[in-house]
């Protein structure tokens, strides 16, 4: 993530409560927080696919507005935008 993203969720992630989404449900929740704060959605896109065919690991990272929000790893391209979406979400204030 980078310094400018790390700031706007600290300055503006406490105006947002991000508790109205899923707690099971980290990409809904970030984009709920994304689209309140820029009325954006954030973007997801899969950067590496490792491993044998039958056991396939993917590494993915989220975007706002061309900002590194999380990255993620996950047995499918859903998890690992999950885990990026949760990346991006402890990085965010309490």
């Amino acid at each position: 993530s980078t310094a400018v993203a790390r700031i706007v969720a600290r300055v503006f992630g406490p105006l947002f409560n991000l508790g109205g989404a899923d707690a099971r449900n980290p990409k809904g929740r970030l984009q709920e927080w994304a689209q309140q704060l820029h009325h954006l959605a954030p973007v997801y896109a899969i950067t590496a696919e490792e491993g044998p065919a039958h056991a396939p690991r993917f590494r993915a990272v989220v975007t706002l507005q061309g900002e590194t929000l999380g990255e993620g790893r996950g047995g499918s391209k859903r998890d690992a935008e999950s885990a990026a979406a949760e990346d991006a979400l402890s990085r965010l204030p309490a």
